[in-house]
């Protein structure tokens, strides 16, 4: 949503946008990173009267940065440091494609963190997100609080769903056997 749009790296609330992780593990994988934006057609067709103004339309952007660990979200409480940057109409209007040749990128033992945002800030839009790799690599959303049972975004994810129903399961079993435990 707007409030979670935090646009560029030179906005103060750049960090409230989304992150991901790219975890590599051999140093000279080559790496593409591609941002296709889902809710904009080329030529602007999803929005009455933008189809003459598609030049004014808010660009995408990505960052790839160094990272500070797994699942740990930069903030703008420091300066991110950038080692790869990208936006679209170069030459891609409705998203962007970033090359990072191999043996480019430092060796790091901590995933690298991609920062796509837009840019101005309160601009939102739906995108899909990949990375091609020539060596095994993982692409999954920053999630500070993961549940260890999957890479993916907790609030959505099943797992966390099925074991709020055993909690409420298991709670609604022991209020049983103390019911029981006290008319015996």
């Amino acid at each position: 949503d707007a409030q979670t749009a935090g646009g560029p790296l030179s906005s103060p609330r750049w960090d409230e946008g989304p992150q991901f992780q790219l975890d590599i593990k051999e140093h000279n994988t080559r790496v593409f990173i591609a941002l296709e934006l889902v809710d904009k057609d080329m030529d602007a067709r999803d929005e009455a009267g933008r189809q003459a103004d598609d030049a004014n339309w808010p660009t995408v952007q990505i960052a790839v940065c160094e990272g500070k660990g797994k699942n740990v979200r930069l903030t703008s409480d420091e300066a991110p440091k950038v080692l790869f940057q990208a936006r679209s109409r170069d030459p891609y209007p409705d998203g962007l494609i970033l090359e990072i040749p191999a043996n480019r990128l430092p060796k790091s033992d901590k995933p690298y963190i991609i920062l796509p945002m837009t840019s101005e800030p309160g601009v939102v839009h739906k995108f899909a997100i990949s990375a091609y790799t020539n060596h095994y690599a993982e692409l999954s959303k920053v999630n500070p609080e993961p549940c260890n049972l999957c890479p993916g975004d907790c609030k959505t994810c099943p797992m966390v769903q099925i074991m709020q129903r055993i909690d409420a399961l298991e709670n609604r079993f022991n209020n049983h056997l103390s019911f029981l435990e006290q008319i015996a």
